[in-house]
């Protein structure tokens, strides 16, 4: 299991070691659907550091918690995730207070916990796995913000991905296992420099 969360401890060793400039923090949350058959919508949140890299361009490091659920005939089961993103993010200004934003990059998730419910005994159970599922989805999205004052604005994000480690084995007719997932949420950025 200590082999799922090595990325996030590379990660804060990296980050730590070469402190990016971080000129904006943001907090996000909203509704998130992967596509299977159920169609059920579940909750993310999550939260984000940019990092310029010119004026139009950057980095987005991003962690966020996501909960999802299936159904079958006989069961549904309910699992929590953990994860983190490395997106470039180009911003296209309209005007002095209001910009899109479109961001492109891998994601690396772990599952923290997982729980079976049957529908005909109405019994729970943990999953039967001993071992943590991780996925790396390839995530695309864009999205709007507005500048409330010099250091608040307000975002709207859509968000798809896919998981790449499945995109070679899924089945186009069987729907009740998607790779594709996505969001759309709401959040709150604060600029730390201007």
């Amino acid at each position: 299991m200590f082999e799922h969360f090595l990325p996030f401890i590379v990660t804060a060793v990296l980050g730590f070691m070469v402190q990016p400039p971080i000129t904006e923090v943001g907090l996000h949350g909203g509704p998130y659907w992967p596509d299977t058959s159920d169609n059920e919508m579940h909750m993310t949140v999550g939260a984000t550091a940019h990092t310029p890299l010119g004026d139009r361009f950057g980095i987005q490091l991003g962690a966020g918690y996501t909960k999802r659920g299936r159904s079958w005939s006989c069961w549904k089961v309910f699992c929590e995730f953990v994860g983190m993103s490395l997106l470039g993010q180009v911003r296209f200004p309209l005007d002095d207070s209001v910009d899109l934003r479109a961001v492109l990059g891998p994601s690396y998730g772990v599952e923290v916990w997982c729980r079976r419910e049957s529908r005909t005994q109405g019994t729970a159970e943990g999953c039967s796995s001993p071992v943590a599922r991780s996925e790396v989805p390839l995530v695309a999205g864009i999205g709007v913000a507005i500048q409330a004052s010099r250091r608040v604005g307000m975002t709207v994000d859509y968000r798809y991905g896919f998981d790449l480690r499945e995109w070679g084995s899924w089945d186009w007719l069987d729907r009740s296992e998607g790779i594709f997932e996505s969001s759309l949420t709401a959040g709150i950025t604060y600029r730390i420099a201007h």
